[in-house]
C-alpha cells in the first residue's frame, strides 16, 4: 500500500517517466512502504508523520522565518491527519470510530488555522514577532526539524487511537469524551479568533475613514461573546483541544512507554507555549498598552478569568503554580 502523497513517485511510474531516476524512485518508494508501515508500530509512527512534514515547513520557514509556528503549524497538523485518515482503513477497519471523529478534529483545526493565520497577516499587516529576531535561513533547517517531530508528538494521540481502538466500554466512553471535549476546544478557538479578527478589521476601516484615526493603544475589545467567559478564550480551546485528543488515546497508548513519552512531550509543550509564552506575552502587552483604560479595566473586572472559562480565580495565585512571579509586567 501506498500513501496517496508519494504514490506518483513509486519505482514503477518513475522508470517509465525518467529511467536515469530509477534508483531515486527505488528509495522514495521504499519510504513510502516504510512510512505506512511504521503507522502500524506504536511510536515508529511519529517519526514517519514528523518526516511527512519537513520539507513543508523548512519550504516555509525559508520563505518566511514565522511561518514554521503559525501557517505551518496549522498546515502540518492537516497533512498529518490527512495522512491517518488516508491510511485509517488499515489502522483501524471500524467505520465511524473515535479515531475518525478525532482525525475529523485535527482536520478541521489544521485547514481553518493555517487559513486563519494567512488571511491575519495579508489584511491586519500582523506579525507575530519582531522581523529582526528572525533565524538565519541555515538554522531555520534545524529548527523546522524540531517544530516538525513537536507537531508529531502532538498529534500522535490520533495515530495511537487509530492503532489500538478502544474496546471495553470503559474505553469506549473516554474515548468519546476526548473527542468531544476536542470538537468543543476547536470550535471555541475558531470563535474567539473569528470576534478578535472582526475587531482588527473594524479598527484598521476607522483608521482608512475617520479623521481622527483610532490609535493602536485604544483598546475596543472584543469584550462580548466567549470572551465573557474569560479574557483568552482562544487559549483556552487550544488547550482543551489538545487535551481532548489526548484523553481520548489514553486507554490506547497507556500501555506503551514510548507511546507515553511522546503524547506527553506534546501535552507539556503545547501548555508550556501557552502559558508560558503566549499568554504571559499577551497579558503583558494588553496591560502595557491599555492599562488605566476604562473600558478595560471594567472587562478585566467583569471577566477575572485569564484562560479558564467561568472559574474567578485571581491569576497571582493560579499562575504562581506554573512559575510565574506575581508581576507579569516584570518577567
Amino acid at each position: 500500500m501506498h500513501t496517496p502523497i508519494l504514490v506518483l513517485c513509486d519505482a514503477a511510474s518513475t522508470g517509465r517517466l525518467f529511467p536515469e531516476l530509477i534508483p531515486m524512485g527505488d528509495h522514495l518508494d521504499a519510504l513510502s512502504t516504510w512510512m505506512v508501515s511504521s503507522l502500524q508500530l506504536k511510536a515508529n509512527g511519529v517519526v514517519a508523520l514528523a518526516l511527512l512534514v519537513v520539507p513543508l515547513l523548512i519550504a516555509l520557514t525559508q520563505y518566511n522565518d514565522f511561518y514554521g509556528d503559525t501557517v505551518g503549524y496549522g498546515l502540518s497538523i492537516f497533512l498529518q491527519a490527512w495522512f491517518l485518515r488516508s491510511q485509517s482503513s488499515a489502522l483501524a477497519p471500524e467505520p465511524l470510530s473515535v479515531g475518525d471523529f478525532a482525525t475529523g478534529a485535527c482536520l478541521f483545526y489544521g485547514a481553518r488555522l493555517a487559513t486563519y493565520m494567512y488571511i491575519r497577516e495579508r489584511v491586519t499587516n500582523f506579525r507575530p514577532h519582531n522581523p529582526q529576531e528572525a533565524l538565519p535561513r541555515l538554522c531555520r533547517i534545524p529548527e523546522s526539524m524540531a517544530l516538525a517531530l513537536f507537531y508529531a508528538c502532538l498529534i500522535s494521540p490520533v495515530l495511537f487511537l487509530l492503532q489500538r481502538p478502544p474496546e471495553t466500554l470503559c474505553a469506549i466512553r473516554v474515548g468519546g469524551l476526548g473527542t468531544a471535549l476536542a470538537w468543543m476546544g476547536v470550535l471555541l478557538e475558531a470563535q474567539a479568533d473569528a470576534q478578535k479578527f472582526s475587531v482588527k478589521v473594524g479598527r484598521r476601516k476607522s483608521q482608512q475613514h475617520k479623521a481622527t484615526p483610532v490609535t493602536i493603544t485604544t483598546f475596543h475589545g472584543p469584550t462580548n461573546g466567549v470572551f465573557r467567559w474569560c479574557r483568552h478564550p482562544n487559549y483556552a480551546g487550544e488547550l482543551m483541544f489538545w487535551f481532548g485528543l489526548w484523553l481520548a488515546a489514553v486507554p490506547s497508548f497507556s500501555s506503551s512507554l514510548p507511546a507515553t513519552l511522546c503524547t506527553m512531550t506534546g501535552q507539556i509543550g503545547v501548555i508550556y507555549v501557552v502559558l508560558r509564552v503566549a499568554l504571559r506575552n499577551v497579558e503583558r502587552n494588553q496591560t502595557r498598552n491599555y492599562g488605566g483604560q476604562i473600558s478595560y479595566e471594567q472587562w478585566k473586572e467583569q471577566v477575572p478569568s485569564a484562560i479558564l472559562p467561568f472559574v474567578p480565580m485571581d491569576r497571582y495565585s493560579f499562575w504562581g503554580l506554573f512559575g510565574f512571579p506575581n508581576d507579569w509586567d516584570v518577567i
